[in-house]
């Protein structure tokens, strides 16, 4: 009986798990339906569920500290694709869908993006295993529709 107390004690709902780690809930929704972060949902749309907070918390540190030595330098998106392995259309793709921001512009109006936002993309994709049409960060939600399940 205190063995079921106690994991039910690691199990916090999405939004109490993304206010301690820092991680926005679509991600660890994301990850647990992936099965890389214990835990479970009721559907995708629904905001319910629960994960695992030792696990978030883990997963957390790991994207904290790609991210914190490159945080706030601006980068291209042509000199991001060829450092982190991404496509620019795709740094683009995070930028309009608010995963990845732009802290200024370069040489010949060039958008800067937020290097520690694509470090964290970088990190991301190598815990989920980035293969070619797999997205890195969840769908942008449609306003007024439901998610295709």
């Amino acid at each position: 009986m205190l063995a079921h107390s106690i994991v039910d004690m690691a199990q916090q709902p999405f939004a109490q798990v993304a206010s301690e780690t820092g991680l926005h809930p679509d991600i660890l929704r994301m990850l647990v339906r992936d099965g890389l972060l214990e835990g479970d949902m009721v559907s995708w749309s629904s905001q319910g569920g629960v994960c695992d907070i030792e696990q978030a918390r883990e997963i957390a540190a790991r994207l904290d500290a790609a991210r914190a030595p490159v945080e706030g330098q601006g980068i291209t998106a042509t000199d991001a694709a060829e450092k982190y392995g991404f496509n620019r259309r795709s740094i683009y793709y995070w930028y309009k869908n608010g995963w990845v921001n732009v802290i200024g512009t370069g040489s010949y109006n060039a958008q800067l993006f937020n290097e520690g936002d694509i470090a964290f993309a970088r990190v991301l994709a190598d815990i989920r295993g980035q293969i070619a049409g797999k997205s890195i960060f969840p769908a942008k939600p449609r306003s007024g529709r439901p998610r295709k399940q």
